[in-house]
């Protein structure tokens, strides 16, 4: 009976915000011993009775008096019995705590089960937003495992700066004790110290961890939980010795050798590298420590603070994962609050939010998901933080370790043209992909970092760095759409004409290597010596050169109302706000004319018109829902007829909207640019490749921008009345860049001699790709199109299936047509990808009689009629009837054959490939209004739930739950939550949790803007 009573008061008492006169906190636990510990100003004997059945058991502690009216009570209890559950109450004098209750540590020995423990840093000096964080923590450790902390969750790990003043005694009650109260009754706190305490003997008095000291006694030390090894490092400048890291060395090797120990984490202060606060960079974490840790195989996680904020990231030749959440308390560390941020290749992530990090060890599975989750920042949740609790970034790490699969590198013709794609074998693991890397040199073999090293390019599957500000501050993931398969170079330095050689290597999410590639070689050209007069395009290197058609449009011939703008570009890189070409002004109240170039990753074209907004100036922005690709070529057309806008993307419709009408509405004093975002505060240079760029008086039909698309005006054409300027590019760089229709000649701002490179683009270079017969005969299931890839340029083929137009005629002579072939393919097929024959080649169909369900449909390819179909699976619609698929390639010249299937066709061999990951895509579009498409991808039956959060962390919408079979699967979400009612312009996350039949669980987020 008294036993019940006793835990009756541990569940009913123990709650945050109902503190009696002592406030526990617990410390330094062992398997059969803790640390319970409290500040009074009483220097009477602390005491404290627990027990398992009864509380029979009474310890009295040490007190130890830091100053008048403040002293900080011990009491150590031993002789405890691991993984076991205790409940206790601390007694002073007439005072005493409500009835808490606490575990010890599993045994080694216990391999099943789970061992949970938490993360934040930087509590200091808000003590209501380190109060916010540590209850967010709690509820949402409740949420997940229970309301018994004890029982769920086994430690706090704490790295550091728990005050904003290690000698001011009083902050440490204030600023730190009092707001971890809600926690640290029921789960012990292991802090590593931070700078802000300054190596204050007061913080060495609070925090006791003797029996767990390194060679300076507990200034490091190491801790065992059941079979995780942690070890706390001191990252202050007076301890970054050669003596901690030999201690350092030391416990991770008796760590890695003993079979009683799973995995190493370690904490410390102090960060390897951070993006959004450069001068916390601490080179002794990285060069020393991180390095050290890079030894051992059981080294997983290394957790920091110090910057305010959250940043994740991999060493990239060693399997641990970096961690900085130093959100729990101070004033955040922000995007723009400093000029050095920079974007560093081994962080995949950065926010500068608040909030506090999980991780669950499943002993039986060999395996721990890791968990972050946001308060976001004052602009992104508004003011005063309404705890969104929001799950922000996950991982999930395996102690079973199997490499991926050995890639292949891609062969490429004997010579090529800057930019120049690399290509490597498909991606094959057990696991997701998170990271590849192409390493090249000039010399075989000796692949050593500065030993000959011209290019070194390491990417992972994501790099969230920055936001897109006012008003959404949405974060921005630059590696969207990434193919981690392919690498582009471009021309920037060293890389120069003459012979390289190159190899390529994969890694999965547990940050796992595969071995690397043989080597391949390719040579690059001199452009000066093989680009024509008439095949030229213009590169810009992304610095502050562009062309200037008019500084002032009083002086520039631009169209009236309606109006075309069509360009090949390919572009290298995409910053948030891109041009390629405008005429134009956008400052909030002041947005005027016209401008095509991208927003985030998507290729766009922004209007302002007299009939929108009162003429006052409102632009307009079109997208297209694809993720545009760096180093690969699109025509872009921008369409104005005075009534909508309408953009196409390799002449198919992308996007169109209603919303302007009437004049454009120009500002005099704007600038008409090539080659730059640029208006009267902004200026943001492109880094790509263009082409053919044509400003025409006129809104082309969709059918004029296919017959042109592919072909240079020249004086052998037509008279062209509507075509107000034709940029070709194939003049040598000079002053001024000339306009065929000498309209608008442009000044050059910047750019170089070797700024006019060998074009690639598909524009005046016919002849590529044919088929046999006109795609509208294309019908039955399995039926077949013929196409033979050859090429009119000597080793470089512009892949593309394209007409001269109705209005021109048959082929012209310059084609070279393969045996069998007859005719030239209508627009509505094409290959959009352009590089040579070995690359991947993107698919696009329009009208064609096809059998069963558009949603159902499967394109099928084989190599020659005895070989079986081969299925497709990868592809993505756009804009039904028009789709996309992608031929995954390589492929050879040849002829090959292209075939339909409806997915229920029984009479087509192939029944497609099962995704080898489950991968939660990016929606398309992004953002949007009103609806978005959201993919996932499964290898294998799983129960999923698939959902929609807001910034609070509120279920706004199921979308799927319950079994689902392997494949890929597309859920539209309409933005509305049940019952039909529509939710408000916003940042809302999709959240992806599926449980496979092998028992693996994975859980992934993305983020998705909605704009009504």
């Amino acid at each position: 009976m008294l036993f019940a009573l006793f835990m009756l008061l541990a569940v009913s008492i123990a709650v945050p915000g109902t503190q009696a006169a002592i406030a526990p906190y617990l410390q330094a636990p062992t398997q059969t011993s803790i640390h319970v510990c409290w500040q009074s100003a009483s220097l009477l004997p602390p005491v404290v009775r627990f027990g398992t059945e009864t509380p029979d058991r009474s310890v009295t502690g040490v007190s130890d008096q830091l100053s008048a009216g403040v002293v900080w009570h011990d009491v150590h209890l031993t002789g405890l019995a691991p993984g076991t559950v205790y409940a206790y109450r601390c007694i002073q004098g007439a005072d005493s705590s409500a009835v808490f209750t606490f575990a010890t540590p599993p045994s080694a020995s216990v391999k099943t089960g789970h061992i949970r423990f938490a993360i934040i840093s930087d509590s200091q000096e808000y003590a209501a937003q380190s109060s916010m964080v540590v209850d967010s923590m709690r509820a949402m450790m409740t949420r997940l495992w229970g309301n018994d902390l004890a029982r769920s969750v086994g430690v706090v790990i704490h790295c550091g700066d728990i005050c904003s003043s290690g000698a001011v005694l009083s902050q440490y009650q204030s600023q730190y004790f009092s707001s971890m109260a809600p926690v640290s009754a029921n789960v012990p706190f292991m802090v590593s110290i931070g700078n802000h305490e300054a190596e204050s003997d007061y913080y060495y008095r609070y925090m006791r961890y003797g029996e767990f000291g390194g060679p300076r006694g507990d200034r490091f030390y190491s801790f065992r939980y059941g079979r995780l090894q942690f070890i706390a490092l001191n990252t202050n400048g007076k301890y970054r010795d050669d003596v901690q890291i030999a201690w350092l060395d030391s416990v991770c090797a008796a760590a890695e050798s003993d079979d009683d120990v799973d995995w190493i984490f370690t904490y410390g202060h102090h960060p390897a590298l951070s993006e959004t606060w450069p001068d916390g960079n601490t080179p002794y974490t990285e060069t020393r420590v991180l390095t050290t840790l890079a030894k051992y195989a059981k080294a997983t996680l290394h957790m920091a603070g110090h910057t305010h904020a959250y940043e994740r990231g991999a060493m990239k030749d060693a399997s641990v994962h970096t961690l900085i959440f130093g959100g729990a308390g101070g004033a955040l560390d922000r995007w723009r609050g400093y000029t050095n941020q920079t974007d560093e290749a081994v962080i995949s992530r950065s926010h500068d939010h608040h909030g506090y990090a999980l991780v669950d060890v499943d002993l039986a599975a060999g395996s721990y998901t890791f968990r972050a989750f946001s308060l976001g920042s004052q602009d992104v949740t508004g003011p005063g933080l309404s705890l969104p609790n929001a799950e922000i970034d996950t991982y999930t790490a395996w102690k079973r370790r199997a490499k991926p699969q050995r890639p292949d590198a891609g062969t490429l013709p004997d010579s090529v043209d800057l930019p120049v794609a690399l290509t490597g074998s498909a991606y094959v693991a057990s696991r997701p992909q998170w990271s590849s890397e192409f390493q090249v040199r000039t010399a075989a073999g000796g692949y050593v970092e500065g030993g000959g090293l011209v290019a070194d390019v390491h990417r992972d599957v994501e790099n969230v760095y920055w936001d897109t500000g006012a008003p959404l501050f949405a974060a921005i993931d630059r590696n969207a759409g990434i193919d981690l398969t392919r690498s582009v170079l471009t021309g920037s330095a060293p890389l120069q004409p003459g012979r390289y050689h190159w190899r390529v290597r994969y890694r999965d999410v547990n940050l796992d290597w595969s071995e690397w590639s043989t080597e391949k070689t390719f040579v690059i050209r001199d452009p000066s010596a093989s680009a024509s007069t008439s095949d030229r395009a213009l590169r810009f290197d992304g610095s502050a050169a562009y062309l200037e058609v008019a500084s002032s449009l009083d002086s520039a011939v631009l169209p009236v109302k309606s109006m075309t703008v069509e360009a090949w570009v390919r572009p290298e890189t995409l910053p948030v706000y891109g041009g390629f070409i405008g005429a134009f002004e956008d400052n909030n109240g002041a947005q005027k004319g016209w401008v095509v170039g991208n927003v985030l990753n998507h290729i766009s074209f922004g209007l302002a018109t007299v009939g929108a907004g009162d003429g006052d100036g409102l632009m307009t922005y079109l997208q297209d829902p694809a993720i545009a690709v760096p180093g690969r070529w699109y025509h872009v057309a921008a369409v104005y007829d005075g009534a909508q806008m309408r953009l196409y993307i390799n002449g198919i419709h992308a996007a169109s909207s209603n919303v302007q009408s009437g004049d454009i509405l120009y500002d005099p004093a704007s600038t008409f640019t090539i080659g730059a975002y640029r208006d009267a505060n902004e200026l943001t240079p492109f880094k790509g490749t263009m082409d053919e760029v044509r400003l025409w008086q006129k809104a082309l039909t969709v059918e004029e921008l296919r017959g042109w698309m592919f072909r240079k005006v020249t004086a052998t054409h037509p008279s062209f009345p509507s075509l107000i300027s034709c940029w070709h590019f194939d003049q040598s760089m000079g002053s001024t860049v000339y306009d065929l229709t000498g309209n608008n000649p442009a000044t050059n701002h910047g750019l170089g001699a070797g700024s006019g490179v060998r074009s690639t683009a598909p524009v005046g270079n016919e002849g590529a790709f044919f088929i046999t017969q006109s795609p509208g005969l294309v019908g039955a299931a399995g039926a077949g199109v013929q196409f033979n890839p050859v090429s009119t340029m000597s080793a470089s083929n512009n892949l593309g299936i394209y007409t001269t137009g109705t209005a021109e005629g048959p082929a012209v002579s310059a084609d070279v047509l393969p045996v069998g072939v007859n005719a030239r393919a209508d627009l509505s097929w094409g290959f959009w990808e352009q590089g040579i024959v070995t690359a991947s080649a993107a698919l696009r169909y329009g009208s064609v009689t096809r059998s069963g369900q558009d949603a159902a449909l499967r394109l099928l390819f084989r190599p020659n009629a005895d070989t079986a179909w081969a299925d497709i699976t990868e592809h993505q619609y756009q804009d039904i009837p028009n789709a996309q698929f992608i031929v995954s390639g390589p492929m050879s010249t040849g002829l090959y054959t292209l075939g339909w299937s409806s997915a229920t066709s029984a009479d087509v061999s192939g029944s497609g490939e099962t995704p080898s990951m489950v991968v939660l895509s990016p929606n398309f579009p992004n953002p949007f209004n009103p609806s978005t498409t959201i993919r996932f991808l499964l290898p294998a039956s799983a129960e999923v739930r698939l959902v929609v959060l807001d910034v609070l962390g509120r279920e706004v919408g199921v979308l799927v739950e319950g079994p689902m079979a392997p494949g890929v699967h597309d859920v539209q979400w309409t933005a509305d939550v049940s019952g039909g009612t529509s939710v408000a312009s916003g940042v809302y996350f999709c959240r992806l949790d599926a449980r496979l039949s092998s028992g693996e669980r994975v859980v992934q987020t993305r983020t998705m803007v909605l704009v009504h």
